[in-house]
């Protein structure tokens, strides 16, 4: 992926980290997501919340999917 690409070549993280962290949102990537970027720190205060609220979606949905496997599952 370009975007890995990007943050290998120390493209700006402020820049590149929010767009990755969407990309694997998309890609219903939820664990490897959370896993990657629940620890990192942007200098950029828009940046950051951007990648917050990405890392909050990722975890509502991830919850949300299990939930839903769960009561399948009881049914």
């Amino acid at each position: 992926m370009e975007l890995r690409r990007a943050l290998d070549l120390s493209y700006d993280a402020g820049q590149v980290t929010p767009l990755l962290a969407k990309t694997m949102l998309h890609q219903r990537e939820f664990d490897k997501l959370t896993q990657q970027f629940a620890s990192t720190e942007l200098s950029d205060p828009t940046a950051m919340t951007a990648l917050q609220l990405v890392l909050a979606e990722a975890y509502m949905v991830a919850q949300s999917d299990a939930s839903v496997l769960l009561a399948a599952a009881d049914t």
